[in-house]
Parts: structure tokens; C-alpha cells; sequence
């Protein structure tokens, strides 16, 4: 009987998926038509294709991490590299379905990498499980926001951002730089920049190539990727510094 049961189950979550994969959940407030360009493939369980292909490489990223980590007692290094792994799923996700549980997934990921590169900043001393409560609490509380102010979620995403780089800014003038540093960062930046311009143009609608399936938010997502190793590698070397001092 709880075979049956099991098995009944079963077969009604494969009819739902396989029909209406996403549509008991409540939408994302763009879907369908004012979402990134890429066309929704209807009916299906991963509606973009390209752009969950291109968020693999965040965790790509964060499995590297934790590779070029193997043999070190950077704990705080290998957190980043988790979160990296989870902004891949949670990227992945997001462009699956387009549910709004999707975007504080997403969201809630960008944050949590804010939020590590303000903690390992400015409290550089603090214990590990100090650490993680601060930056917990620096990562939910923009995460909460965008619940609450879902219209605005590109604004709250940019102040945060900008806050981040003011602090960075910080870091980069209080502590010695060689010419690897510099380039991790300008690299990281470039980087950005033109991933930025990719997400403005695919949103505007200029950057969306369908016969070829090349989409800016996907260039969005690989460009990212990019920076974010950029910035591990940045906070990987001052902390072989300060092991060696």
C-alpha cells in the first residue's frame, strides 16, 4: 500500500512537471515579456537554456577555488568558493522557472559574495563563527529587502554593490599591491563593465540574437564568472601574504 502510495505520488509530480512545470508557483513580476531577452521555452522544466548553460561556470568557478584551496586552512576562501557554487545553482535556477522564490535564490547569492568581501575587509581578526554571523546578517537583510521592494531590486543590488567597492577601495589603498594584484583587480573590473553593458543591452533588447542563440544576459553571466575568480585570486594572495608575515 505505501509502494502504491509512492508510486502514485510519483507519477502526479512527473504529470505536473512535465506539463506545467513552474506554473503553480507565483511568477517573477517581468515574466514573461519584460524578463531577459532569451525566449521562454513554454512547457518546459528549464525554460532558458542558454542562460541556465552560462551559470554553470559561477560554480565552475567556485569548484576551482576550492581546488587551488587543497592543502591551505583558508577558511574563509573556501566559504567564498561554496557561495560561488550556489550562485551557479541559484542562477540555474532562476532562468529554470522564473518563480519568485528564484530571485531571492539569485539575489540572495550576489549578496552573500557582498556581503563575504565586506566581512573579510573590515573585520579581518574576527573568529569564524563571528564572522559568519556578520555576514549573515549582511547578506540577509538586502535579501529581505528586495521581498519587501520588489520594483526595486536593481536599485538595492547597485547601492549594495557601490558600497562594496568603496570598502574594496579601501583595502586596496591600506595594503601593499604588486603588479598581480593590480591586474586581478583591473581585470575584475573590466570584467564587470562589459558584462554590465551586456545585461543593459539584452534588457534594452540590442543584444538578442536568437537564430544564433547569443543572448548579453548569458555574456552577463560567463563575464561575471570571470570577475569573480578575479576577485578570489585577489584575496587569495593577500592571505598567502599575511600567513608568510
Amino acid at each position: 500500500m505505501i509502494l502504491a502510495n509512492v508510486a502514485n505520488l510519483a507519477a502526479q509530480v512527473a504529470h505536473i512537471m512535465a506539463n506545467n512545470p513552474w506554473d503553480q508557483f507565483e511568477r517573477l513580476h517581468c515574466f514573461p515579456k519584460n524578463c531577459n531577452c532569451e525566449p521562454m521555452r513554454f512547457g518546459e522544466l528549464i525554460l532558458q537554456p542558454m542562460a541556465v548553460i552560462t551559470s554553470i561556470p559561477y560554480s565552475l568557478v567556485g569548484f576551482l577555488a576550492l581546488f587551488k584551496l587543497r592543502g591551505t586552512q583558508f577558511k574563509r576562501l573556501q566559504f567564498l568558493a561554496w557561495i560561488y557554487i550556489f550562485q551557479g545553482i541559484a542562477s540555474a535556477f532562476l532562468h529554470s522557472s522564473f518563480i519568485s522564490f528564484s530571485r531571492y535564490m539569485d539575489f540572495g547569492a550576489i549578496f552573500s559574495i557582498l556581503a563575504w568581501i565586506i566581512c573579510n575587509i573590515k573585520f579581518p581578526k574576527e573568529p569564524m563563527n563571528k564572522f559568519l554571523f556578520k555576514w549573515f546578517i549582511l547578506a540577509i537583510v538586502p535579501t529581505y529587502l528586495i521581498s519587501v521592494f520588489k520594483e526595486r531590486f536593481a536599485l538595492i543590488f547597485a547601492v549594495y554593490f557601490l558600497i562594496t567597492v568603496l570598502i574594496s577601495w579601501n583595502h586596496y589603498k591600506e595594503h601593499p599591491q604588486n603588479k598581480q594584484t593590480i591586474d586581478y583587480l583591473l581585470t575584475g573590473i573590466i570584467f564587470v563593465i562589459v558584462g554590465g553593458l551586456c545585461f543593459i543591452l539584452d534588457r534594452s533588447r540590442l543584444m538578442c540574437f536568437e537564430q544564433w542563440h547569443f543572448y548579453g544576459h548569458s555574456l552577463w553571466h560567463i563575464l561575471t564568472s570571470l570577475a569573480m575568480y578575479q576577485v578570489f585570486q585577489y584575496f587569495l594572495f593577500h592571505e598567502k601574504r599575511a600567513e608568510i608575515s
